[in-house]
């Protein structure tokens, strides 16, 4: 959360007044940041599901644990991103030429917490229900096996959801910001 608050949310205001130039190419704003958005995804993937493979390697997981971990990670790192690119928009600061300053102004401390809470409410869930259910998923004894691998299905698309909508809420509304803006 912190890595996508810092990295990818200044994006947007490092542009300064060359955004509205930018923002003449076909497809205007929105292409832009979903330009942004797939940029920085693939930089988010890369490094987030290294470390969960290294972890787990570590670890020494199951295959399942490395699969719902990855499927998570992957998920988490969507939502996150979407966030990032989509509240840089929505609060540029366009004079600002330093990162530092852009992260630690009030778009990006809000963008912060925003994902750090997205993380800690996608973790929890999962962690809860892992940790009931897991020994259970796995075995091949119990006849409820099938109903507990649905309600991790269930889980998973849940927090698909959550994070699509994290993902998504925030671009549409930096695109009209950064079109309403006098450059």
């Amino acid at each position: 959360a912190t890595l996508v608050s810092r990295c990818v949310f200044p994006l947007s205001a490092l542009e300064g007044h060359r955004f509205g130039v930018l923002g003449l190419v076909p497809g205007g704003q929105r292409r832009i940041l979903v330009a942004k958005f797939v940029f920085s995804l693939g930089g988010a993937l890369v490094v987030t599901e290294s470390l969960v493979l290294l972890s787990n390697y570590i670890l020494q997981s199951s295959p399942l644990m490395i699969a719902i971990q990855l499927i998570t990670a992957g998920l988490i790192c969507v939502g996150l991103t979407g966030m990032s690119v989509g509240m840089g928009a929505i609060f540029p600061s366009l004079k600002e030429t330093n990162p530092s300053k852009i992260v630690s102004g009030f778009g990006g401390t809000l963008t912060l917490i925003l994902s750090i809470s997205m993380v800690i409410l996608v973790v929890a869930a999962e962690a809860i229900f892992c940790h009931q259910h897991l020994e259970k998923i796995t075995d091949s004894d119990n006849p409820e096996a099938q109903v507990y691998r649905l309600m991790l299905v269930a889980l998973l698309c849940t927090v698909g959801l959550v994070t699509s909508l994290a993902a998504y809420s925030p671009r549409p509304l930096g695109a009209r910001a950064l079109d309403q803006m006098e450059f």
